[in-house]
């Protein structure tokens, strides 16, 4: 990717940067809560008596997505 992109556009590509007016320990609180509810709605599909109220990758799907959504506002990334 990096070879096909114009020299112009080199200055931060591909990495994660926090934005000037988030704080490092805003960030990472944001990063500590978007693992932890991804982690959670995983081991949650684990239990063997869970009722499924649909798909067990719908919920893990919507945890990324829900993640992602508050996570914008710091320009954060969730590691997958």
């Amino acid at each position: 990717m990096y070879g096909t992109t114009p020299a112009k556009y080199h200055g931060s590509f591909g990495i994660t940067q926090i934005k000037e007016a988030v704080m490092p320990a805003q960030a990472f609180a944001v990063e500590f809560m978007m693992t932890f509810i991804l982690v959670f709605a995983y081991v949650a599909n684990l239990e063997p008596k869970r009722v499924d109220m649909g798909s067990t990758s719908m919920s893990v799907s919507l945890a990324v997505v829900l993640g992602h959504v508050f996570a914008e506002s710091t320009s954060a990334k969730e590691n997958q």
